[in-house]
C-alpha cells in the first residue's frame, strides 16, 4: 500500500486505505459486469485465445500461469488492507 500511495504523492492515511480498500471490493462486480457485456457484445473482445497465449507465455517462460483473474483474490486484498487499519 505504501508504494501505490508513494506514486500518487498522497500519505497513507486510514480514509486513502479505506478507498483503496473500496476498489479493490468493487472488482469482482466489474468483472462480472464485464464478462456479462461481452457476452451479449457484437464486438470482438477477450477471448479465449488470449488465454491460450497467457498459457503459452507460461510454458515459453517456465514460470506458472498466472491466475489473478479470480475476484477472490481482490476481497481478499481489501480485508487485509482493513485489518491492517484496525491494527494501526
Amino acid at each position: 500500500m505504501e508504494a501505490a500511495v508513494a506514486l500518487s504523492g498522497e500519505r497513507l492515511t486510514p480514509e486513502v486505505r479505506d478507498r483503496m480498500a473500496d476498489g479493490f471490493r468493487r472488482i469482482p462486480d466489474l468483472v462480472r459486469r464485464m464478462a456479462e457485456e461481452d457476452a451479449v457484445s457484437e464486438e470482438p473482445g477477450y477471448d479465449g485465445t488470449h488465454g491460450r497465449y497467457l498459457s503459452l507465455v507460461a510454458v515459453i517462460n517456465g514460470v506458472p500461469e498466472d491466475h489473478d483473474d479470480d475476484p477472490a483474490v481482490y476481497v481478499w486484498i481489501a480485508d487485509a488492507m482493513s485489518a491492517a487499519a484496525v491494527a494501526s
